[in-house]
């Protein structure tokens, strides 16, 4: 009886250790992405100083271009920051912070941008290239979607078809991508970074030129279910 005794003893022991031990890598995860998160925030701040200081306008562009995308990463350890469990992104709230990153940028005031984004689970490793994909194709729907300050809707929808397949929209109702643009071809450094990301999802995209244009794209994702 005594060695049973014992034996739940050390038992419990052991779950405590264990408990203890979950708890430190908790916060060592926790202590990881805000140094990470606040690593990238001085990177942002530093290349928003230097774009200042720059005349030439490609080169003041790919500044800023290039400070965006280091915010939307910023934003997926800020994400993980506010899961309990450090490893879940809430993703309606993720792209909806992607979506103000071009805005911001801009300061165009004429433009709607609205956003349909279902509670699907995803994986967290889809954040960075998701949120990439969304800020490139924003930032281009701004930039040359709607010339002359022109009035206009730029909309971003995420949802579930079927059982674990994951579709991504992106459209606006501007001038239209011009014909003789192909993103396996085409030259511009945003499109092709969106190509990029789309194989590294390996998934699919397809353009549409019809009452502006729409870029839809599809991947597959096995974990994909309501929340």
């Amino acid at each position: 009886m005594k060695g049973a005794e014992k034996t739940k003893a050390q038992l419990i022991e052991e779950l405590k250790a264990l408990k203890q031990a979950d708890e430190e890598k908790v916060v060592l995860l926790r202590q990881f992405h805000h140094r990470v998160k606040s690593n990238l925030q001085v990177i942002t701040s530093l290349l928003r100083l230097q774009a200042r200081g720059v005349k030439a306008p490609d080169v003041h562009a790919a500044l800023l271009a290039a400070e965006s995308r280091i915010q939307v990463i910023t934003l997926i350890h800020e994400g993980l920051l506010r899961s309990d469990a450090l490893v879940d992104i809430n993703f309606p709230v993720y792209i909806a912070n992607v979506m103000e990153v071009p805005r911001r940028a801009t300061g165009s005031g004429v433009l709607k941008f609205t956003k349909d984004i279902a509670d699907v689970h995803l994986d967290s490793r889809y954040a960075s290239p998701v949120g990439l994909v969304v800020n490139e194709l924003v930032s281009n729907a701004i930039e040359h979607a709607f010339p002359d300050n022109r009035a206009g809707e730029v909309r971003v929808a995420l949802r579930q078809v079927g059982e674990n397949e994951v579709e991504l929209l992106v459209s606006d109702d501007g001038v239209g991508l011009p014909d003789d643009i192909n993103l396996e071809t085409v030259e511009s450094m945003g499109l092709k970074l969106v190509s990029m990301l789309v194989e590294q999802l390996g998934g699919t995209v397809d353009v549409s030129r019809e009452a502006g244009t729409s870029f839809t794209i599809r991947f597959a994702n096995p974990q994909a279910r309501p929340e």
